[in-house]
């Protein structure tokens, strides 16, 4: 089946709300899109009711189940073994599979960029809600949405890979030092700290930031570029710039605005404003490589 290139607008695509609280999954990507490869959603919500030392999201691991998580606004609490970081906007967590982790949404409007393969768990979220309609989410009584969610995440626990770790201790929050500026050089689960580490870094695929300004002319992607075998995925996190598909379809596109580019797709992008950043993902030898 051919697969096509698209554009998301902000806060558009097919949404889930998680039931019983103020939060929702927006999905981007799923297995239909990616030939089963990856999912890639945002996870939106604000910040409800929970004790200092624990998530309102129960601690758990996954056997196969690869999860990266990318603060893309507000601040979430992120415990990844025997660590605790709070994330903020471009603060990144790798939860590779047996990574024993949890975590919880502390600001009023917190973003989560998250990207997982294989793909195939975004039915997970689609088994923890119901499909809703709204850009945001809806009002839920803030007190009982820790409750709500624990219910509903039990409930479909034992239908997907994820396997709960309820005596699991979660630490006291940790400062940011200097292990989360470099890649740790294997599989293993890590967070890396905002404009550290390499431009890219790869598990089965790749992440990587890629900034321009319109004040200056785009050498390496002049005349457009074609990858036979790699999809990519683009995520404006700040001003515009401007896709242009097969020559023909010319698209702008803005903040928290996805582009996606399967194999084969001709492509050519340029600023459209003084400053954009945008976030890359692809399987290796795309271009965030």
């Amino acid at each position: 089946m051919e697969r096509m290139s698209y554009i998301f607008e902000s806060f558009s695509e097919d949404k889930v709300y998680v039931s019983g609280t103020p939060s929702v999954a927006r999905f981007l990507l799923t297995r239909k899109e990616t030939d089963g490869k990856f999912t890639i959603l945002t996870s939106g919500g604000q910040v409800f009711p929970a004790p200092v030392t624990m998530s309102s999201v129960p601690t758990h691991c996954h056997k196969h189940i690869h999860h990266d998580f990318l603060c893309i606004r507000g601040q979430s609490k992120v415990w990844l073994n025997d660590q605790f970081r709070v994330l903020s906007p471009e603060n990144f967590a790798n939860l590779a599979p047996n990574a024993v982790h949890a975590y919880h949404f502390i600001g009023d409007h917190t973003e989560i960029f998250s990207i997982i393969s294989p793909a195939g768990f975004e039915h997970m979220f689609r088994g923890l809600g119901e499909p809703y309609t709204g850009p945001m989410w809806p009002d839920v009584d803030l007190e009982r949405a820790t409750e709500k969610l624990n219910s509903g995440v039990a409930n479909v626990m034992t239908q997907f890979d994820v396997i709960p770790v309820p005596d699991h201790s979660l630490v006291e929050p940790q400062s940011w030092g200097g292990s989360e500026c470099q890649l740790p050089g294997s599989q293993k689960p890590y967070f890396l700290r905002h404009c550290t580490g390499a431009s890219a870094f790869s598990t089965e695929q790749s992440l990587a930031t890629l900034e321009g300004s319109s004040h200056f002319e785009t050498q390496v992607l002049s005349g457009g570029i074609q990858f036979p075998y790699v999809d990519d995925c683009f995520f404006v996190f700040d001003g515009y710039f401007e896709v242009t598909v097969s020559d023909t379809d010319s698209s702008r596109i803005g903040p928290d605005e996805v582009a996606w580019l399967p194999a084969e797709t001709h492509f050519d992008i340029k600023p459209a404003s003084s400053y954009f950043k945008v976030f890359i993902y692809s399987q290796p030898g795309g271009l965030a490589d």
